[in-house]
């Protein structure tokens, strides 16, 4: 008896913590998630069919957004993973998603909304309303570390009938160092290097350059 009660409380942990993951983490978009750097853009692809009229703009309702399979649902949600790069923790982070996109037929969506979110998909960091192809989002004061969200949701100007608009984004993260700059390459720990000196006198077997100090150690020659 002891043992059927541990089996079935068991099965019960399972199932709740199976409900506690956020339905925000699942999207149509491939790969996902993704990890994005200071000067390493992630891209992804992804697609989403018209039908929502975005009356709001993002966040979409989890509904539309967490059983979006090939482009089956108006709202495609990718996580992204902000990286440090190396970048000094005091610097500015930001993160930046650019979308494109070709319509599929004559009917198609001609504009999609594309927003930042964080990892809850609930606070909108950044929005861009109706963008065509080439549309570009940005959020900036992040934090390396934590996931963000990028949406893509159909436009409420979609006409009906359209078929799955497929698309493709790049993400990309900048860090700004606290003089306003971008945070500068590293330098490596021995960036100089030297060759021999080249040989232009074979009868002195002296090279160039040919340095030469006077007896009185007063006067340099060369």
């Amino acid at each position: 008896m002891k043992r059927t009660v541990a089996a079935v409380w068991g099965a019960v942990c399972i199932a709740g913590a199976a409900l506690a993951i956020p339905a925000t983490t699942a999207s149509a978009g491939s790969p996902n998630p993704i990890t994005v750097a200071p000067g390493a853009p992630q891209s992804y692809s992804g697609s989403v069919s018209p039908g929502w009229t975005d009356p709001n703009g993002p966040p979409a309702p989890s509904a539309l957004c967490s059983s979006n399979a090939n482009g089956t649902e108006p709202c495609d949600r990718e996580s992204v993973k902000l990286a440090s790069g190396g970048a000094p923790a005091t610097d500015s982070f930001s993160l930046s998603a650019l979308v494109t996109f070709t319509p599929t037929d004559a009917a198609a969506q001609n504009c999609l909304d594309i927003a930042i979110e964080d990892s809850t998909a609930t606070t909108v960091l950044a929005h861009q309303a109706c963008g065509g192809s080439g549309a570009t989002v940005s959020a900036s004061n992040l934090t390396p570390g934590k996931t963000y969200i990028i949406e893509v949701d159909s436009d409420g100007t979609d006409a009906a009938g359209a078929s799955a608009q497929p698309f493709k984004a790049i993400v990309s993260s900048t860090a700004t160092s606290a003089s306003g700059g971008p945070t500068p390459t590293p330098y490596p720990s021995n960036p100089f290097t030297f060759t021999h000196e080249v040989s232009v006198d074979v009868q002195r077997g002296d090279g160039e350059p040919d340095l030469a100090i006077s007896s009185n150690n007063q006067d340099l020659y060369t």
